[in-house]
């Protein structure tokens, strides 16, 4: 435990790896508890720390835990990514900066990964031209994750996963993304998917809903259902596909503008139950608007 700064620098770590410090630069490669142990991680307090990546944390039987509480950002993978093995908690309780995760090249997640944020500083997957690859019928989820935004870019899982990827973000982004765990989020702001893959269950509320190009939404397994409550008027490109032959689609708006499905091109639905509801006091909910949208269920409006 520092009261200051601890460097490490092209270092290797075989077993048991804790530091906690204020400042924590991390430079070239390094490996962390690769042969036995944990690795716990924790910048308190201190300026902005950014690693360059290249480093290996944990081992299959071990857990992998880094925190940033401080005042300044951390950011892993600024150069290249690093890779994950055992049971990873990645954490932001920082009240204004934000915890930057594969920031850069490839980033490997060979184990299930929990994200956590308690302040209102946030968590970022991929912020600048990073991807994150998980191992098959690895995924991601949340153990408390509120009163933060919330940003996926270019992450990738396969296979199927009975976990849950529950949040209450400010604002949600999730972009260039496949995601295998069943997807719920509460968003107090705006959300915004693009160019996204979900294949289990999703539920989605936020006071605007963005979509930008082609989607797809529980297409394997699960319902769909997307509520937009307020915001101005949200209109989705198209191309999307929602649903599976199993389970049910319900798309509601309850905001103050409009929201409009297949601007540009149309949607094809796949439920066996698709239900639209408009429950605003002036704005209208458009269906198909443009294109030609396949409905592959019954439709119920109210």
């Amino acid at each position: 435990s520092c009261s200051g700064t601890a460097t490490i620098n092209a270092s290797t770590f075989k077993k048991n790896f804790s530091l906690v410090a204020n400042d924590i630069n991390i430079s070239n490669a390094n490996s962390f508890a690769v042969t036995s142990g944990d690795v716990y991680i924790r910048k308190n307090a201190g300026g902005n720390n950014t690693w360059t990546g290249g480093n290996t944390f944990g081992n299959t039987n071990g857990e992998v835990a880094i925190t940033n509480k401080g005042n300044g950002y951390l950011v892993l993978a600024n150069t290249n990514g690093d890779t994950f093995n055992g049971i990873i908690t990645l954490s932001d309780s920082s009240a204004s900066s934000i915890l930057y995760i594969a920031h850069n090249g490839t980033t490997n997640f060979n184990g299930d990964v929990q994200i956590n944020n308690i302040s209102t500083g946030g968590i970022q997957f991929g912020g600048s031209n990073g991807s994150s690859v998980f191992a098959g019928n690895k995924g991601l989820w949340a153990g408390s994750y509120i009163n933060s935004p919330l940003i996926l870019n270019r992450l990738t899982e396969s296979g199927t996963s009975s976990l849950q990827l529950a949040v209450n973000p400010t604002t949600l982004n999730v972009l260039n993304s496949t995601i295998i765990t069943r997807f719920n989020a509460t968003c107090q702001g705006a959300s915004t998917i693009n160019g996204s893959s979900f294949k289990s269950a999703f539920y989605l509320t936020a006071t605007d809903v963005s979509m930008l190009n082609a989607n797809s939404f529980a297409t394997e397994t699960g319902g769909v259902v997307i509520t937009k409550t307020a915001g101005g008027s949200n209109a989705w490109a198209g191309g999307n596909t929602f649903g599976n032959n199993a389970d049910s689609v319900t798309i509601i708006n309850k905001g103050n503008g409009y929201l409009l499905l297949g601007n540009s091109t149309g949607d094809t639905f796949n439920a066996s139950k698709i239900i639209f509801a408009d429950s605003a006091a002036t704005a209208t909910l458009y269906i198909a608007h443009s294109g030609t949208s396949n409905f592959n269920g019954d439709v119920t409006i109210y």
